[in-house]
């Protein structure tokens, strides 16, 4: 679809401009894929060989594609909508968000192409569906705003945990062993205390009048 469309834009600077030779062949290809490529090749095409296209695509076929991209609009518009809802609710989930935003930009693109070319007014709901995309914002992870909430409460929970094992420090001298804390160096001139876990132990007998090494 996009080399249909570079060669138009192309050939309209060829004096005279040069017709695609190969775009029935182009149409015939696109009609075995599906309707969106059906219909978005032959809006590219009508609008440099339009008696091409009234050749192949019958006006039944146009009311047709048309009657089908009113109502996808129509129902990407009225899920864009309950997305946004339920990004209010905090509720939107991003497999759903994303679903929606393929089918909707998909039709938007099919759509864009159509009524440019062919003589049927366009759905209002089409440029609401368009406002909806460029206003649309993809929910966060859960799981990444649940890690960041716990991650949050671990330095206060340090904190709290530090300041226990600093009292018991200060009440019971002689149970600070070498394996069991291990006191910051911004508190261990206020405490008195050496920088070694076996000074630690060596200062808390002396204190008793016990002797060293015992």
């Amino acid at each position: 679809m996009s080399l249909t469309r570079d060669y138009y834009v192309l050939a309209s600077y060829a004096v005279p401009p040069r017709m695609l030779d190969f775009a029935r062949d182009v149409l015939h290809a696109a009609r075995k894929t599906n309707d969106d490529c059906l219909m978005t090749v032959a809006s590219i095409i009508a609008r440099n060989e339009p008696i091409l296209i009234r050749q192949f695509a019958s006006r039944a076929d146009l009311n047709r594609w048309n009657d089908s991209l009113i109502g996808r609009i129509n129902d990407c518009r009225e899920a864009g909508v309950e997305c946004e809802k339920l990004a209010r609710e905090e509720e939107l989930e991003q497999d759903d968000f994303d679903s929606w935003v393929a089918e909707s930009e998909e039709v938007v693109d099919v759509a864009t192409e159509f009524y440019a070319a062919f003589s049927y007014p366009t759905p209002a709901d089409l440029g609401k569906l368009i406002e909806l995309l460029e206003d649309a914002e993809r929910p966060a992870d859960k799981e990444d705003d649940d890690w960041t909430q716990t991650n949050a409460t671990a330095p206060t929970q340090s904190i709290g945990l530090w300041n226990v094992c600093l009292k018991i420090c200060e009440s019971w001298p002689s149970v600070v062993h070498s394996d069991v804390f291990l006191i910051p160096e911004r508190n261990r001139a206020n405490r008195g205390l050496s920088c070694t876990p076996r000074s630690i132990q060596t200062n808390a007998q002396s204190s008793r009048g016990e002797p060293l090494g015992a």
